[in-house]
């Protein structure tokens, strides 16, 4: 019945330490060899991924910040859509001083300010951050601003960007701690569905793994939404049904996978 898995990276298919289990390639290589599509859905930078998709051994559809881009096999940008540019500085200005600013334009991740601890996700592609302000750098082609800070303050962020500026930005955290804002009709579950329908699958044929909220739209049109066992509360509390698994720690997609394609 299902014939096509999506899984998200942080929390999902990479473990605490934002690394893929020998368990979790080796099943992800048996279901694609049973003629099961794998596509990566994720809030992180095409040039990070593709690494990741490289130590995966496979080569994949990639859909990253949360839907921004969509790469193919070949590494081909099939689709792109951007923050409009005039909304850019009026979202820097909005966050509080002791949240951290970032961008992700084109090939680049820029930050305000040094975080040895956002490289950790990133140390096994070696994809960093050029520190540079924000406020004077050009605000054409971005992907995605995202915060950094206390979730209780990212969360007043999250409804003052909403009232501001609803109409023409989506704003999702993928952490607790990390609030991330795209165009108003980006995110993965409208990226998943131009993939679908690139490679002639359905939602309905479709397994997707998620833990955050920018996992939302994807995981509430499948035919089987699964969430980790480390996810947040929230975002059980707004889908109206899916699937449990174990954490990523505890190679929770590979579980799931074994039990829905058994060998």
């Amino acid at each position: 019945m299902y014939k096509v898995v999506v899984s998200d990276l942080d929390g999902t298919l990479l473990d605490s330490n934002h690394a893929l289990s020998q368990q979790t390639i080796s099943t992800v290589h048996r279901i694609v060899k049973q003629g099961i599509r794998f596509i990566i859905a994720t809030g992180r930078h095409y040039q990070d991924v593709k690494h990741i998709a490289n130590n995966l051994g496979l080569d994949l559809f990639l859909i990253t910040s949360n839907g921004a881009r969509i790469h193919n096999k070949q590494g081909q940008t099939i689709f792109r859509q951007d923050i409009p540019e005039h909304i850019v500085q009026p979202l820097l200005e909005m966050a509080p001083k002791d949240t951290q600013l970032n961008i992700y334009k084109e090939d680049q991740w820029l930050i305000s300010k040094p975080n040895q601890a956002l490289l950790e996700f990133n140390k096994s592609s070696g994809f960093n951050y050029s520190i540079t302000n924000l406020f004077t750098t050009d605000h054409n082609n971005v992907a995605k601003v995202f915060f950094v800070g206390k979730h209780e303050t990212l969360l007043a962020l999250e409804n003052k960007i909403n009232h501001l500026f609803g109409d023409s930005v989506n704003a999702a955290f993928s952490l607790p701690d990390c609030l991330e804002v795209m165009a108003k009709e980006v995110n993965k579950g409208q990226a998943l569905q131009q993939v679908l329908k690139i490679k002639g699958f359905t939602l309905e044929q479709t397994v997707a793994f998620g833990d955050g909220m920018n996992d939302y739209e994807m995981l509430s049109q499948v035919g089987m939404p699964v969430v980790m066992a480390n996810a947040h509360d929230r975002l059980r509390q707004s889908l109206a049904r899916y699937e449990n698994t174990l954490s990523s720690d505890e190679h929770g997609v590979a579980q799931k996978l074994e039990e829905i394609f058994p060998v």
